[in-house]
C-alpha cells in the first residue's frame, strides 16, 4: 500500500486579495460525523 504525504484536495472558496499581492484562501473539512474543521491558506505572490 502507498502512503502518500498529502491530504487530498477539498472544496474552498475564491481567493480574497487582503493586501497588495498577498491573498487569503478560506475552506472547511469534514472531520466527523456533524463536525467541521476551517483550513485558511495565505498565498504571497
Amino acid at each position: 500500500m502507498i502512503k502518500t504525504a498529502y491530504a487530498p484536495a477539498y472544496p474552498h472558496d475564491s481567493f480574497i486579495e487582503i493586501f497588495p499581492d498577498i491573498y487569503l484562501l478560506q475552506g472547511s473539512i469534514k472531520i466527523a460525523l456533524g463536525l467541521s474543521m476551517n483550513r485558511n491558506m495565505v498565498i504571497v505572490k
